[in-house]
């Protein structure tokens, strides 16, 4: 996911059950990701820069993130409208993790889908 270009061994990323078996390995990938966008901001301090802009930059950064994902997963585990319309049970329970599951990663539940889906993005973005 470094590179944003796909790939793996499996040609899926970390969407294979063998390249991300837990949700464990699934929060260590993120906050693998999220590392190196948030040390390029402090890396300015290395290149003889002044230690504000780059700490500026990451708090502007986190914060914008934290916004998101907050969102994010509010609205993926609200669940599907539609879905409730047509009485279909979408709370959480012990054989469920409830939630708008549509397209999510059964493994890891629609709360971690959320945060796999705003870490890439937010990583992603500030290659471009």
């Amino acid at each position: 996911m470094l590179g944003t270009n796909g790939g793996g061994f499996f040609n899926t990323n970390a969407a294979h059950p063998l390249q991300n078996p837990t949700p464990l390995t699934n929060f260590l990938e993120v906050l693998a990701i999220l590392t190196d966008s948030g040390g390029v901001m402090l890396y300015v301090r290395q290149n003889g820069w002044r230690y504000t802009p780059g700490l500026a930059l990451l708090s502007a950064m986190t914060i914008i993130f934290v916004v998101m994902l907050s969102v994010c997963v509010w609205s993926e585990q609200a669940g599907n409208p539609a879905l409730n319309n047509m009485n279909i049970n979408q709370a959480a329970t012990t054989t469920q993790s409830g939630g708008n599951m549509e397209g999510k990663e059964v493994r890891i539940g629609a709360g971690n889908s959320a945060l796999w889906a705003t870490a890439t993005t937010a990583a992603s973005k500030r290659l471009q």
